[in-house]
């Protein structure tokens, strides 16, 4: 017999020799005598059973005990609970849960991902990672438990996840108020646009070292030592996407006053 089961359990057995009829014992009470080699147990409970079977000869002389345990198990698992994921997410998106409860005894084994109604796996612990998944969106996902008899929870509640993995535009019309200038450079651009995650802020680079992450379109850095920059900006979505760097500006920093003029007298009164 299969076990664990989630359904009737279904005994087979050899014949036999010289056997007519036998006489299928559960947990030691006689619930069937047959004239075939296999029976189903159609009034099974939930539980661990012990079946024995017994062959009888014309002469009415029994056999030993043919003895086989089988677990029933019919009730589903508990529903998952605590799906959770990262979102908005640049990569695949990372699916955890709690694992479920199987109170009629033969365990979980597995779990089925869903996304969008679909299966996308099943996997054996409380993590997956749904890999296959290409496009940019919104996703709905969930999670079934499925016990060793088969059984299938009901689905967990279910999560949205946004995936976006394409960068935002490149900022454009980079531009500083003044150069040469004695102040900190002051910059100013145009935003950024995002179709997915949104836009979070930009990241302000001098001479290809980022100096600061703002969320305005307007930065003033904090007084360099003279000399020549160069500044680029990029955005930053939701999802942790980098635009490409845009166009360089270029910023003299003179903060340092012309020497004093020196005054000369020629030649003096007589």
């Amino acid at each position: 017999a299969t076990s664990p089961t989630g359904s009737a359990p279904s005994l087979t057995w050899s014949a036999g020799q010289g056997a007519v009829s036998y006489r299928v014992l559960r947990d030691g009470a006689l619930v069937a005598t047959t004239t075939a080699t296999s029976f189903v147990d159609a009034t099974q409970a939930d539980g661990s059973h012990v079946y024995v079977v017994r062959a009888i000869n014309r002469a009415g002389t029994v056999s030993g005990d043919a003895t086989t345990t089988v677990l029933v198990d019919a009730t589903a698992p508990a529903a998952p609970t605590g799906l959770a994921a990262p979102t908005p997410t640049a990569s695949a998106p990372a699916l955890t849960w709690t694992a479920a409860a199987d109170g009629a005894g033969s365990g979980v084994v597995a779990y089925v991902v869903t996304r969008d109604g679909a299966d996308v796996a099943t996997v054996a612990g409380t993590t997956a990672i749904d890999s296959a998944l290409a496009a940019d969106g919104v996703y709905a996902y969930a999670v079934r438990a499925v016990d060793a008899a088969g059984n299938v929870s009901a689905s967990s509640t279910a999560i949205s996840v946004r995936r976006d993995a394409t960068a935002p535009t490149v900022p454009l019309g980079l531009a500083a108020a003044a150069s040469p200038t004695a102040a900190a450079p002051s910059l100013a651009w145009s935003a950024a646009t995002d179709a997915g995650a949104g836009i979070t802020g930009y990241r302000v680079r001098r001479d290809g070292a980022v100096v600061a992450t703002v969320t305005g379109t307007t930065y003033a850095d904090p007084r360099p030592a003279d000399g020549s920059y160069a500044y680029t900006v990029e955005a930053v979505d939701a999802a942790g996407n980098a635009s490409a760097a845009s166009a360089a500006v270029t910023v003299v920093v003179d903060a340092t006053p012309p020497a004093p003029a020196t005054v000369e007298v020629l030649g003096s009164p007589t």
